[in-house]
């Protein structure tokens, strides 16, 4: 089910387009409809079911490890440099050249999504990658811990 709302539609997966971003309401609805199995994306359409999506081992370990050194974590950019990134742009870098050919398809947050959706259970919503640093490192730090629960 689709509803419509003053400047965007969104679906029951939370997959919000904006139709300013579409031109028109209509294109926006029916970019919306093209969406598979896809939760919380942004100005979305014709998804495919055989993009390749890299997945990473052990993601949130991999991920706290990277950011837990000084200055690799920038909340304000997704790549400053090899060892800067924001969470989303360190997660695009750990997938290596499959993941920056996703970003380079898709966008930073939407490809980071997709890459952790198929790295593990534990969800994280594309608003994560807008929050500020110390926020960002509360999130990454408890979904670390919740991955090293769930493996033993």
């Amino acid at each position: 089910m689709i509803k419509e709302y003053e400047n965007y539609a969104e679906d029951e997966n939370g997959n919000r387009n904006y139709f300013s971003y579409f031109g028109s309401k209509e294109k926006a609805v029916e970019a919306l409809k093209t969406l598979i199995d896809c939760s919380y994306c942004s100005n979305c359409s014709g998804f495919k079911k055989d993009l390749k999506i890299p997945k990473i081992e052990n993601i949130h370990q991999k991920i706290l490890e990277a950011t837990s050194k000084k200055y690799a974590l920038n909340m304000k950019i997704w790549h400053t440099c090899e060892t800067t990134h924001c969470r989303a742009g360190w997660v695009v870098h750990l997938a290596g050249k499959e993941g920056y050919e996703l970003e380079k398809l898709l966008d930073t947050p939407l490809a980071a999504s997709l890459i952790y959706r198929e790295s593990s259970q534990i969800k994280v919503k594309i608003n994560e990658f807008y929050k500020t640093n110390n926020e960002a490192m509360k999130n990454i730090i408890e979904c670390a811990r919740l991955e090293r629960e769930m493996s033993k």
